[in-house]
């Protein structure tokens, strides 16, 4: 009788024991998911990044549209009305490039912010010494081309962000955002290059940009919402690629706005 009560003591103890290390197992497991997904500090960066590339397109927009409507009406109207009409159009065009250009400006600075807030964990957590610096060269060019309106190097240095902000959102296990950067960068590299007309290095630059799916693909998984998107922008990628043989500008910016959604469907 008191053997069976010990080892009835005995086997209490370790269901104990072994629900206690399971609980911490778990415990331990969920401080780890916690850490592996970049902080809200560099999301915002990257976000920001966004917003004025696409504040870019925006503009040019604004700045294409009052010319072809004018254009238009041109034979219909008096000359006293074209003239108001013009001053008009003018005055809108103005109104809405300043906001714009004030809306990036912000941007800019609230960029800066957050990489100040960020910094400190960052380089620890990337553990490359030089990527703090490749970054805030690229960000201090990027803040320069927004100050003097430099449309083609908003461009250019916007993508040198991307670039050089990618090993900070590797660092993260399950971060996605560090291959859609590279990309992004590879994306908007192939469309300034296909734009000056040196399809030959635009088509290499587009094929360096294409090793990232791979990985891309690893991580997302069976998430099928994902799997759909990453599916489009692979897609998205090839036919970009047949463009730059037609060396057309329009079809070229067509084909760049397509991927840069789809990137945008996998939460990029």
């Amino acid at each position: 009788m008191k053997r069976k009560f010990i080892l009835f003591v005995f086997v209490i103890i370790i269901a104990i024991s072994s629900f206690s290390c399971k609980k911490e197992s778990n415990k331990k497991y969920t401080s780890y998911e916690k850490i592996e997904k970049a902080p809200k500090s560099l999301d915002s960066i990257y976000e920001g990044v966004n917003s004025i590339l696409e504040n870019v397109e925006k503009l040019n927009a604004i700045i294409k549209e009052p010319e072809e409507k004018q254009g238009e009406k041109t034979n219909e109207k008096s000359e006293e009305n074209k003239s108001k009409d013009e001053d008009k159009q003018k005055q809108t065009k103005e109104e809405k490039t300043n906001k714009l250009w004030k809306t990036m400006n912000n941007s800019i600075k609230e960029i800066h912010a957050h990489w100040n807030s960020y910094e400190i964990e960052g380089t620890k957590k990337a553990g490359i010494s030089s990527g703090e610096e490749k970054f805030e060269e690229s960000l201090n060019k990027l803040t320069l081309a927004v100050e003097n309106k430099d449309v083609f190097n908003i461009l250019n240095n916007g993508s040198q962000v991307y670039l050089n902000i990618s090993p900070f959102f590797d660092s993260y296990k399950d971060e996605i955002k560090g291959d859609l950067c590279k990309i992004k960068y590879y994306i908007y590299q192939t469309y300034l290059i296909g734009e000056s007309g040196d399809l030959d290095r635009a088509k290499e630059i587009l094929s360096e940009g294409e090793v990232y799916l791979t990985n891309l693909r690893h991580k997302i998984g069976k998430d099928e919402k994902k799997t759909k998107a990453f599916e489009k922008l692979n897609f998205s990628l090839q036919d970009i690629k047949g463009v730059l043989n037609e060396n057309n500008s329009n079809l070229l910016t067509i084909k760049r706005d397509i991927i840069l959604d789809n990137i945008k469907q996998l939460k990029g």
